[in-house]
């Protein structure tokens, strides 16, 4: 039998309460004195018919609230669709679109937010249209572009009588699932839950893990793929890079 000596536990126990004290202290401190802890929902306002927009007020969001250090103007592609046209994750420079923009020396607004879906994509691609863009390319993911977030944009007034005015009826929303629920991995939901409600775990994701990843992403980019584009067809081109190859037809 293992005996521990009194002083030991005490020594043990101070040590835990001086630690859970000063994360309980930092973490007050970082709620009341930083924007941490940063979830999915802290960088969006409200919008009538869009659901939600990104907040004008942080970098690279113009006065539209999307991810452009412009508003629209003329551009020649506009490009929708989710996070994956955000570049979540990525600087606004490494976003897709920023890098089709480089590729073809063509200006490109982006118009792509976190969490988007169909029907976003419609009433975006109807805004881009004024413009008049000679492309508008839509990155659709069918595994939840259909399904994702739909039942809480069509309960706006607007989507209400639109939805009537298209022919169209929703019968997904008991199959929608939470931006923060992920039923089949209860580790990872885990992680996510303390990232966007923790300030501590929020700031530490954010000032050490992104940074870190940042700093191996920029010493690797010289090992990436370069894109390669083909534009034989007169009201088409493809952009191929690596293994993935995307088709945009011209807007007519």
């Amino acid at each position: 039998m293992i005996k521990v000596s009194l002083p030991l536990v005490k020594n043990l126990s101070l040590l835990s309460a001086s630690v859970i004290l000063t994360l309980l202290l930092l973490e007050v401190l970082l709620r009341y004195s930083t924007p941490f802890p940063i979830s999915m929902t802290s960088n969006r306002v409200a919008h009538d018919e869009l659901l939600y927009v990104l907040d004008p007020d942080f970098p690279d969001i113009d006065r539209l609230g999307f991810r452009n250090r412009t508003g629209p103007r003329d551009q020649t592609i506009f490009a929708i669709g989710d996070s994956h046209t955000y570049g979540y994750n990525v600087t606004w420079d490494k976003s897709w679109p920023i890098q089709l923009q480089k590729m073809l020396n063509l200006e490109v607004y982006n118009f792509g937010v976190p969490s988007y879906n169909i029907y976003q994509y419609y009433r975006l691609f109807e805004m881009s249209s004024q413009y008049a863009p000679k492309y508008i390319i839509i990155g659709l993911n069918p595994s939840n572009d259909l399904v994702h977030k739909v039942c809480d944009i069509l309960r706006l007034d607007f989507w209400k009588d639109r939805i009537l005015e298209l022919g169209l009826s929703n019968t997904s929303c008991d199959r929608e699932y939470g931006e923060e629920s992920y039923p089949d991995d209860t580790t990872r939901g885990i992680k996510q839950f303390l990232k966007f409600n923790v300030a501590v775990v929020s700031a530490v994701d954010h000032l050490i893990r992104d940074l870190t990843q940042k700093y191996f992403d920029r010493r690797d980019e010289n090992l990436a793929d370069p894109g390669t584009i083909d534009n034989s067809e007169a009201d088409s081109f493809s952009i191929v890079q690596g293994s993935i190859e995307l088709k945009v037809k011209k807007n007519v």
